[in-house]
């Protein structure tokens, strides 16, 4: 180890030392906080190595046995790194205390890193980009403020919205809106994560027994998990009751609301089938406890009882999420299936809508079309009417079409004039009789 990764180390040694001390009254009961103590301690061991290396100076054999020492502690801290991570990531999905779940993950990377500058040490090193494209070489790029496009608003653009409404065009059919994709359901490799699964099976005390003795426990363990159920027989409701006159904008909504409701209910099945897991596993580790406290204390074997049942158990555990995963294929496909059916269906009934109405609007146009040539025969009528009128006058005279005109003599004829009637005379009275002549 190199001065560099020595001190850095120190550092980050320093500030995990800070936040142990602050919230192991708070937190010490929490699962991430186990992490956190084998961190601290392994790296303290790591630095008191490293220390011994610098004051020994005259026996080589001793230096190279606390390198390797130093190289199987940092292994060890890659080998939990993984379980550390997603325990101090639980910090950050609580949400409570997300500045500590910042610093513990901001402090595991950092001695991640640091570690695997060690030689010897066995780990995954990261691929660091060696060229970084240049905003400057960016198409487009502007270091003024981007305000925009402004896009000329039309009321040739405005959508309608009455969905009833179909579409009137002749010679045109119908193009059938894409239907909305079925949600897919990723494949579940894990619902419980081991290190879950390792916490609800660990016992207090190890137990190391021999081979004679685990046969019998065993044997009580594969009964126990032959009882557990791996068939999985849940249902979702597939179908979609709709109209066939539905609109099509409607068809979709309710199949986008499908969609989420399926969803919701897949999401609920599997947060109660995590909690189902954790309590069988529960279980049989309550029954392994009663049946190791019944074996008689000999020396200890070489079998790991806490490993083996953890073992066992998710072998079953995959079995089950393998049938899990296969019923999610088939309520996939089947919701898929409907999604079709009823879309094809909307297809049909829409275009003989609109066939009808086609048909209905074809006949308008030859009643119309009917009146228009009654018209021009009556047109036709009038203008051969008023041409036979036309040939009439051509052989007429002017007297004959407007009468013959009379002279004065013959107006003032005795037979023409008409003789007036006389006035009878009024009563007189005394002013006309003094006014009249």
């Amino acid at each position: 180890m190199d001065g560099k990764t020595y001190k850095a180390l120190t550092t980050e040694y320093d500030t995990l030392y800070l936040l142990y001390h602050k919230s192991k009254n708070q937190h010490h009961n929490q699962k991430w906080f186990m992490y956190l103590n084998i961190m601290i301690r392994t790296l303290r061991k790591i630095l008191k190595l490293q220390i011994d290396i610098q004051r020994i100076k005259k026996s080589p054999k001793k230096i190279e046995y606390k390198k390797k020492q130093i190289v199987t502690l940092c292994n060890k801290i890659i080998k939990i790194s993984r379980d550390a991570y997603w325990a101090y990531n639980s910090i950050l999905a609580l949400g409570q205390f997300i500045t500590l779940g910042f610093s513990l993950l901001g402090s595991l990377t950092k001695i991640y890193s640091l570690i695997l500058n060690i030689p010897g040490v066995n780990g995954k090193k990261l691929q660091l980009i060696e060229s970084v494209t240049k905003a400057e070489n960016l198409a487009g790029y502007d270091d003024g403020d981007d305000l925009g496009e402004e896009i000329p608003f039309e009321e040739d653009d405005l959508v309608s919205e009455s969905h009833n409404s179909l579409p009137m065009d002749t010679g045109a059919e119908i193009v059938s809106n894409k239907m909305p994709p079925v949600v897919s359901i990723k494949i579940i490799n894990m619902l419980v994560s081991e290190s879950d699964l390792k916490q609800s099976l660990a016992f207090k005390n190890t137990y190391r027994l021999p081979k004679n003795q685990w046969d019998v426990v065993q044997k009580v363990l594969q009964k126990s998990l032959q009882k557990l159920v791996t068939e999985c027989n849940f249902e979702f409701d597939t179908e979609i009751h709709t109209d066939n006159n539905v609109s099509r904008d409607q068809l979709y909504k309710s199949m986008e609301d499908k969609n989420k409701h399926f969803e919701k209910q897949v999401t609920d099945y599997m947060i109660n089938e995590s909690k189902m897991v954790l309590s069988k596993a529960n279980e049989i580790k309550k029954i392994m406890i009663g049946q190791l406290k019944k074996l008689p204390k000999k020396g200890k074997g070489e079998i790991n009882v806490n490993q083996m049942v953890v073992s066992e158990f998710t072998k079953w555990y995959f079995k089950r999420n393998k049938n899990i995963n296969q019923k999610m294929k088939e309520i996939e496909d089947k919701l898929s299936h409907s999604f079709e059916s009823v879309w094809d269906q909307n297809t049909e009934t829409n275009n003989t809508m609109v066939s009808n109405s086609r048909e209905s609007k074809s006949n308008s146009v030859d009643l119309d079309s009917n009146g228009a040539r009654v018209k021009e025969v009556d047109d036709i009528c009038s203008t051969i009417a008023e041409q036979e009128i036309s040939k009439k006058r051509k052989n007429e005279t002017i007297d004959d079409i407007f009468g013959v005109k009379k002279s004065k003599k013959e107006s003032k004829s005795p037979d023409n004039i008409t003789k007036k009637k006389k006035k009878k005379k009024k009563k007189g009275s005394a002013i006309d009789d003094i006014f009249s002549l």
